[in-house]
C-alpha cells in the first residue's frame, strides 16, 4: 500500500494528468485543437507567427523589431513620444530616450519634429 504522504502526491498528479488528457482528446475531437494552437502561437511568438505584420502600428514590422530589439506590442519602445518606425526613418535609436538617441552612422543634423 502507498504510505499517506505519497497519496497526497500521486493522486493529484494523477488528476490534473486525467484533466490534461481528457482536455487534449476534446479539443482533437471538436476539430478546434489546432485553431486553438494557431491562435496561442500568434500571442506568445508574433515575430515568428506573422513577421511582416505591425501589431503596434509604429512603422516597423515584426521582423524589423526584432533587428531594432523593440517591442512589437508596444508602439513607442522607449517611452520618448516618438513612434519606433518614426525614430529608425529618421536615423534615431528607438531604444533609446530622446534627446542623444541617434544611430550609429546616420546624420541627424536636421531637427526632427515633436512627437504627436
Amino acid at each position: 500500500m502507498l504510505s499517506e504522504r505519497r497519496k497526497n502526491i500521486v493522486i493529484p498528479v494523477v488528476l490534473l494528468l486525467g484533466i490534461f488528457i481528457g482536455g487534449v482528446i476534446v479539443l482533437r475531437t471538436q476539430g478546434i485543437g489546432a485553431q486553438v494552437l494557431t491562435e496561442g502561437k500568434k500571442v506568445l511568438f508574433p515575430i515568428a507567427s506573422e513577421p511582416n505584420a505591425d501589431p503596434d502600428n509604429d512603422g516597423l514590422k515584426n521582423w524589423e523589431e526584432e533587428i531594432y530589439k523593440t517591442d512589437p506590442r508596444n508602439p513607442d519602445t522607449d517611452g520618448d513620444g516618438y513612434l519606433d518606425g518614426e525614430e529608425v526613418a529618421s536615423g534615431y535609436d528607438p531604444t533609446i530616450k530622446a534627446p542623444n538617441d541617434a544611430l550609429e552612422g546616420t546624420d541627424t543634423n536636421a531637427p526632427r519634429q515633436a512627437p504627436k
